[in-house]
């Protein structure tokens, strides 16, 4: 054929290939018909009819935790997918979405095992490509450092053994949440300077950045809201800032309320997020109604990337975040059949995901 060129059809496979990953994410009637649904059954069914059905194996899903399990290998399938035609350098950056999902259950086992009930729960955990059934009957016998002799990268455990000892002496709830703080600090951190290296770092820093500054904003306001000391509160920070400053943060925490934190953060790119969020808190007083806020401004931004018509890493890197979330919005749902909860009920959950 004349008249075609090497750049023409490597536009036509950008193009095809960015109409296949939008397929991945659920259609609002997709999640309205599973909001709908009579039960787990149907929800499976209704799953095993998607967009999703190449990459989701519902095969032997009986209960909540073997749909999280057939979830968990879902994204790393999608992953795998996804990253065929990246470098190393790339493949280890974008594998650290699918680790925040390993990240997560490796929490839940930290969290029953610093309780004495890992044997009495061990049901409820999902068994994960990391975290396979014969790597879970390992835990019960461990002490604070082998609890780290697990496949993850090195610089997500960094603090993890001393931090778990500290805490295990008195396990309290709070004590629980200073490791979890551990953990996603350490994530955080090893995404943002592995990101930097990345050939569109810029996009990426972006990426990334805003989903630490709002989530820096919401653990200053759910402290505020909690009455927790202020010294607690910055220690729940991720320290890392990008459109707003430590010290803009720190001075917030001065406020005697949270409306009055609302109205103390500085202008920055946020502040209709931050209106939106604070109409919704002061009409209901309740922490969540700012918390889909903010999980809502997440993931438009992560829409916004994943909508570029040149193809990236951060494309890439913005559809798996995107997977995180539908993860949980269809961990949701299938909760929400399993106890009986009708389809508005079932909407109220998961109005922040919109796509």
């Amino acid at each position: 054929m004349t008249g075609s060129s090497p750049f023409s059809y490597q536009k036509i496979y950008d193009t095809t290939r960015a109409r296949t990953l939008r397929s991945l994410l659920l259609t609002q009637e997709s999640l309205d018909a599973l909001a709908s649904a009579r039960g787990v059954r149907e929800v499976i069914m209704l799953l095993d009819a998607s967009s999703l059905r190449d990459y989701l194996d519902l095969t032997g899903v009986d209960d909540e935790t073997s749909f999280r399990s057939a979830l968990s290998n879902y994204l790393h399938r999608v992953f795998d997918s996804l990253t065929v035609l990246t470098s190393d350098f790339e493949r280890y950056f974008l594998d650290l979405y699918p680790l925040r999902r390993e990240l997560e259950v490796y929490k839940q086992i930290l969290g029953l095992w610093l309780q004495g009930r890992l044997e009495e729960d061990r049901d409820s955990i999902p068994s994960t490509q990391i975290f396979s059934e014969k790597v879970l009957d390992t835990f019960s016998g461990r002490d604070a450092f082998t609890l780290v002799d697990i496949p993850l990268p090195t610089p997500l455990l960094r603090g993890l053994p001393t931090k778990i000892s500290e805490v295990r002496s008195e396990t309290t709830p709070e004590g629980i949440n200073e490791v979890f703080n551990l953990l996603d600090k350490n994530y955080y951190t090893l995404l943002w300077d592995t990101a930097i290296g990345q050939a569109d770092a810029s996009l990426l820093k972006e990426l990334i950045g805003l989903e630490i500054d709002v989530t820096n904003i919401e653990r200053v306001l759910r402290g505020l809201n909690l009455n927790i000391e202020r010294e607690k509160i910055v220690k729940q920070l991720i320290p890392i800032y990008f459109r707003i400053s430590e010290e803009a943060l720190t001075s917030v925490l001065r406020s005697r309320s949270v409306e009055e934190a609302f109205l103390n953060l500085p202008s920055t790119r946020y502040d209709e997020l931050l209106q939106s969020a604070f109409s919704a808190f002061s009409e209901s007083s309740r922490v969540s109604e700012f918390s889909y806020s903010f999980k809502s401004f997440i993931i438009r931004n992560m829409y916004r990337f994943f909508s570029r018509k040149s193809f990236s890493v951060s494309i890439l890197a913005a559809l798996l975040r995107l997977e995180l979330f539908q993860i949980d919005v269809l961990e949701t749902i299938y909760r929400s059949k399993s106890i009986g909860l009708d389809k508005e009920d079932t909407l109220n959950l998961i109005r922040y995901f919109t796509v």
